[in-house]
């Protein structure tokens, strides 16, 4: 079998390539690891792409690794499973099946709902949010996976899910 390609922001970006391009292009089609430290949020770069991978909905896993305190939670990487690193040999294997397995129930999601969905249909391979559906009509109709969502998550949608 083939090895998974992998791809590094700092690694394969070239020397004097539009660095917002090709973050956005490289995400495209990959799953992202987000690892969160005490900083993460303060980088507005990691933040960037935390978005990119929502608007491209592609498949998203945190991995906590606050050492003391995070300042400000971003917003939008909530919805995506979260695993905590603690510093011990078998936390990266850990890492390494919930983003496979992420990778696969993503995968499952978007293509039994496309197998569902009429024409005008959203479908999106996880829950709605206001960041993966504002820029959508108020009255189309979205297709996402369970766990379905609660009258809170609803009401601040504003009827969008």
């Amino acid at each position: 079998t083939q090895p998974e390609k992998t791809w590094f922001d700092s690694g394969d970006i070239s020397t004097g390539s539009k660095f917002a391009h090709e973050i956005e292009k490289g995400i495209k089609d990959t799953a992202l690891l987000v690892i969160v430290t005490d900083s993460y949020s303060s980088r507005s770069w990691c933040r960037k792409e935390v978005l990119f991978a929502k608007h491209h909905q592609r498949p998203v896993v945190i991995v906590d690794a606050v050492q003391e305190r995070e300042i400000r939670r971003f917003p939008y990487s909530g919805n995506t499973p979260v695993i905590r690193w603690k510093g011990q040999a078998q936390d990266a294997q850990g890492v390494v099946d919930l983003l496979l397995r992420e990778v696969l129930r993503h995968a499952y999601s978007e293509e039994s709902l496309r197998q569902r969905k009429r024409e005008g249909d959203l479908v999106l391979p996880a829950g709605p949010e206001l960041v993966t559906i504002v820029h959508h009509k108020k009255d189309q109709v979205v297709l996402y996976p369970d766990p379905p969502l609660g009258p809170e998550e609803l009401e601040v949608l504003g009827g969008r899910a």
